[in-house]
């Protein structure tokens, strides 16, 4: 389960709404958010530089998207990345 939901967040390169996660991949959307909790504790995902910044969105382009649209925004670490290739 894990690994679907990081190859989904790969697929979508970082951007995708927990509510589209969730759909594509038949999973309720508070078991999505569990799994994204769970990924970035074991180290596979983290918080955009932007994002965890004492600037916050103020200064991001992607803004308006995350705001009314409840989008997230992840990155992939590098042992992200690499289970993300080897789960395809």
């Amino acid at each position: 389960m894990l690994q679907r939901v990081l190859v989904a967040i790969a697929d979508a390169a970082g951007a995708v709404t927990s509510q589209s996660l969730a759909s594509s991949l038949e999973l309720s959307e508070p078991l999505v958010m569990e799994i994204v909790t769970q990924l970035e504790t074991l180290g596979y995902l983290r918080r955009p530089e932007i994002c965890v910044s004492h600037e916050g969105c103020s200064h991001c382009d992607l803004r308006a998207v995350c705001q009314t649209r409840g989008w997230h925004l992840w990155e992939l670490t590098e042992k992200g990345a690499r289970a993300a290739r080897a789960a395809k």
